[in-house]
């Protein structure tokens, strides 16, 4: 069954932020990852998507886990304005008891930003 798993947060001037999702309690395999990036963030909105064992999320720094975008092999962060980044993995996780956190880091010294995230899992219960 595919499940998406999503994340919504306001990221003040010049500061980070993150948000972690509900413990996912069977294996699963991560398919996809779509970051909507706002109008006039103009690149400065730094995203990261991270699978981790536990739900800890520390104030002004990535949270601890697996980097998503690292682990396929791109930067480990990415950035847009105005458009949606849509991102295969197809990456397999499994054990029960995984969270997807989302980070972000709003490097624009003048605007608050709005960012959205959709992860799209395939649960492997029963496996």
């Amino acid at each position: 069954m595919r499940v998406p798993i999503s994340f919504f947060m306001e990221v003040g001037v010049g500061s980070q932020k993150s948000v972690v999702s509900k413990r996912i309690n069977y294996p699963f395999i991560l398919k996809k990852v779509r970051v909507y990036f706002p109008e006039g963030c103009e690149l400065k909105v730094e995203v990261q998507v991270i699978v981790s064992d536990d739900k800890s999320l520390p104030a002004d720094i990535p949270p601890p886990g697996i980097n998503i975008f690292q682990m396929l092999g791109e930067e480990n962060m990415i950035r847009g304005n105005g458009n949606v980044i849509e991102t295969e993995c197809d990456l397999r996780f499994g054990e029960r008891g995984k969270y997807i956190k989302f980070y972000c880091d709003n490097t624009d010294a003048i605007e608050e930003h709005s960012c959205y995230a959709v992860c799209d899992i395939q649960t492997l219960k029963g496996r």
